[in-house]
């Protein structure tokens, strides 16, 4: 996925245990600097990224909660 000007690359790592119980249990928070939340949802729809949960409005913008292939929790903040 491209987040001008950051790229985030997620791999799976065949066998790989995580020293975390529950990897679902934190997230990471990237706020995006889009001209439009809805064209950057759309283009993650058509890469087959599952929304988990979203978008919600939070205090100061919106959210969408997805996964990384090991369950942790990525949120993608767009701030109004």
């Amino acid at each position: 996925m491209r987040l001008d000007p950051v790229t985030l690359r997620l791999n799976h790592i065949e066998n790989f245990k995580s020293g975390v119980q529950n990897p679902g249990e934190t997230s990471l928070s990237f706020i995006l600097d889009v001209d439009d939340f809805t064209d950057a949802l759309k283009e993650l729809e058509q890469k087959t990224v599952e929304i988990l949960k979203g978008p919600v409005m939070i205090e100061g913008g919106e959210a969408i909660l997805i996964a990384d292939p090991d369950g942790h929790l990525i949120e993608l903040f767009y701030n109004e």
